[in-house]
């Protein structure tokens, strides 16, 4: 060992932290010895980001950019590790050419960029998980009279916490917001004190096995998407004769003609252009063409095969609106 690393050696105990996310980074590690972990704190959550061990460093990029630590390390073991102080990197480094000291810097500045990220991604998949565990509480629950589903909120909140070992506080923050959408809202009794009430059950099944099909998917599951939008020109023309159906009241029929006249108008665009998705809507028996005795062509649509296939495209709207202010 050369006089350097004698110098440069530090030693810690298991348990005691090498490195504070948020301190001034003024020196990186190489691990001599034992294994160290890596984690960010999230809503007084930990997340682990790695476990180390000899030959791997850390603290390298406050060094390289001088902003403070982006993670917090710990010594699982005993640990042994050569510290590199800021002026020795910094002679180090100075060797080497400009255009490689600045492709550090942008290196590390995508590094931080990716860890941001992370942490978003990391609290919606939890918001997630938290409204999944809460419909599968709330299917055991009898529905009351008016046919709803409510649970005290205390009780729910340090169910849900334990099971997902996730803060009391970001489960009732997760909540919270669910209460300010059309799926569930709030209020106090004086049996329970303040209550978690869904009233749109269907509605808040299905948003439940939304986010469960999309939080499988993001950790890597393969599964079979039931939520995915297939054509974005179908929406846009089931939209358009939603709009004009809206205005028949209950006629069933519409004028081609006129479908047209309002494609035009709505979207700049030619109705034969959505011949293929006509097609399609046709083929599922969901409209059909025809034409009158006096040659008028015409559309006749199927209602209830119509409002289930508009309907799903209108919760996945309403569900992708949600998820991201529940992740937020």
């Amino acid at each position: 060992m050369s006089f350097f690393e004698k110098q440069a050696v530090k030693t810690f105990s298991p348990g005691e932290i090498i490195c504070r996310e948020g301190d001034p980074g003024e020196s990186m590690f190489v691990i001599k010895s034992g294994r160290v972990e890596v984690y960010n704190t999230v809503d007084k959550r930990k997340i682990t980001l790695a476990k180390l061990s000899p030959g791997e460093i850390f603290g390298e990029m406050s060094i390289i950019d001088g902003r403070p630590r982006s993670a917090t390390v710990r010594a699982l073991t005993e640990v042994s590790c050569v510290e590199i102080t800021r002026p020795i990197f910094d002679r180090i480094i100075n060797e080497y050419p400009n255009w490689f000291q600045v492709f550090l810097r942008m290196l590390v500045e995508r590094l931080r960029e990716a860890d941001k990220r992370q942490k978003v991604i990391d609290n919606k998949e939890i918001a997630k998980q938290i409204v999944y565990l809460t419909s599968l509480m709330l299917n055991k629950e009898e529905r009351k009279p008016g046919h709803f589903y409510y649970r005290p909120w205390q009780e729910l909140v340090e169910d849900i916490s334990f099971l997902l070992d996730v803060p009391p506080a970001q489960v009732s923050k997760v909540l919270t917001k669910l209460t300010f959408t059309p799926l569930a809202r709030s209020e106090f009794n004086y049996k329970d004190g303040k209550v978690f009430i869904v009233e749109d059950v269907d509605r808040f099944f299905k948003f439940s096995g939304f986010c469960k099909e999309k939080y499988l998917k993001n950790v890597g599951k393969d599964i079979v998407e039931e939520y995915v939008v297939r054509s974005e020109k179908e929406v846009r023309l089931l939209k358009l004769i939603d709009k004009v159906l809206s205005e028949q009241a209950k006629a069933n029929d519409i004028e081609v003609d006129y479908l047209n006249s309002r494609c035009l108008e709505e979207y700049k665009e030619d109705l034969s252009s959505y011949d293929r998705e006509l097609k399609k809507l046709a083929e599922s028996g969901i409209i059909k063409r025809a034409v009158n005795n006096k040659g008028i062509r015409y559309i006749k649509v199927d209602r209830g095969l119509f409002n289930i296939r508009i309907g799903k495209y209108k919760d996945m709207e309403l569900f992708e609106n949600i998820e991201e202010r529940l992740g937020s």
